[in-house]
């Protein structure tokens, strides 16, 4: 058979050519797609992983502020339980104050009396030995008197 003026040789011979021609583009597409398949799966893992990475910073994100927004509260607790044990100290230290002014003037008032006293025997035994003294000087004058001399 003579097709379009070519020997039947090279008939065949173009056959197999245009034959492996195609099987060549039916492999070159197949394989398009494939990479065309593969590209769009890639794409599609790299949404997911962008997505996932953007999900994970952002719930990083809430962490790092819970824990900020906690740090502060601890602050804010502990400058209050030390601001309430300043003024519980400054009160104490103050009430100490006034029972230590009032026991001094309790020592100070004691120790007046004490001293009043003390000045009030020293002047009641002056007294008694100015007495004694008074009434032995008459008993002795009164022996003197009673022995004749």
């Amino acid at each position: 058979m003579v097709v379009f003026g070519v020997a039947p040789d090279k008939s065949e011979e173009l056959l197999q050519a245009q034959q492996e021609l195609r099987h060549l583009r039916n492999t070159i597409a197949a394989m398009r797609t494939q990479l065309e398949s593969l590209g769009a799966d890639k794409d599609a893992q790299k949404e997911t992983a962008v997505s996932g990475a953007r999900d994970e910073i952002r719930q990083l994100h809430a962490i790092a502020q819970a824990l900020r927004d906690e740090l502060e509260t601890l602050r804010i607790r502990k400058e209050e339980a030390v601001q309430a044990a300043v003024a519980a100290g400054q009160d104490e230290a103050r009430q100490l104050r006034a029972a230590i002014a009032a026991l001094r003037d309790e020592m100070e008032t004691m120790k007046y009396k004490h001293s009043a006293e003390l000045q009030e025997r020293d002047r009641a035994a002056r007294d008694e030995q100015t007495q004694l003294r008074n009434t032995i000087a008459e008993l002795r004058a009164q022996m003197e008197k009673s022995h004749g001399r």
